[in-house]
């Protein structure tokens, strides 16, 4: 298989509302058994996003449009990216329960369990070298 080309390029995506998540936007999280998809969003699940895949399993969301990152995916979460991230895979074990009982997103709680996990996940996502999104962990 080729390549994958960015129909909009890393580079321009934008990441205005990430130094608001925590503060004044909420986090929602979801977590698709089937798929093995974990998913965190900055803005409500009624909004459309776009997927750009960034590196192995995590893939950034952002608004179309306006190119406004809003929130991240990891697919093939617990058979392929916590295998190779022990804390986040000991934070999962905490968190699992939680998110298997509910269905569809939940807005994490600053003081939930899922909470350090999200703190994590977003910690080792990089934005090409220029942003990373590890300044959340503070916020979370």
């Amino acid at each position: 298989m080729g390549e994958l080309k960015h129909v909009v390029p890393t580079g321009k995506l934008r990441t205005g509302l990430v130094e608001q998540v925590g503060r004044q936007l909420p986090l929602y999280v979801s977590y698709e058994r089937p798929a093995d998809v974990f998913w965190v969003r900055f803005v409500t699940p009624q909004h459309q996003v776009v997927v750009h895949h960034l590196q192995g399993q995590i893939s950034l969301l952002y608004l179309p449009g306006c190119y406004e990152v809003v929130g991240v995916c990891v697919e093939n979460f617990v058979l392929g990216f916590l295998p190779g991230h022990s804390e986040a895979r000991r934070l999962w074990a905490l968190s699992a329960p939680l998110l298997a009982r509910s269905e569809g997103y939940s807005r994490l709680q600053k003081d939930g369990v899922t909470a350090p996990l999200v703190a994590q996940l977003l910690a080792e996502v990089r934005l090409s070298g220029r942003t990373s999104l590890a300044s959340l962990a503070s916020v979370i």
